[in-house]
């Protein structure tokens, strides 16, 4: 990932935060409550674009392409904060049911 930041309601969130993670290696991210963990794991899962900067993911740069997208989603989940798991579902059936669909553009 190279620098990214990000601002919410003209407030700065994350001002050039650059983390890299290598193969096979565990993060934690430990901060108090509003200080951008989740905002910056929504940048990196694609769900918020950064403003300015972009998230590189195994050398392919996120939201460039949905060729792009669907190569990094095989090997790539995000779970958010708030459930939004159909009532009548799993876990597991939901993660199921998202692993046969791609990305198909729209």
């Amino acid at each position: 990932m190279v620098v990214v930041t990000h601002q919410l309601n003209g407030r700065s969130v994350l001002l050039e935060v650059h983390p890299q993670v290598r193969q096979d290696e565990i993060v934690t991210l430990i901060e108090p409550k509003g200080m951008g963990k989740s905002t910056l794991l929504s940048i990196i899962a694609g769900v918020i674009k950064p403003v300015p900067g972009h998230v590189e993911i195994n050398g392919l740069r996120r939201r460039a392409s949905m060729a792009n997208e669907n190569v990094i989603r095989k090997f790539t989940t995000y779970l958010p904060t708030d459930r939004y798991l159909p009532a009548s579902q799993s876990m597991r059936q939901w993660l199921w049911y998202l692993k046969g669909h791609q990305c198909d553009g729209a």
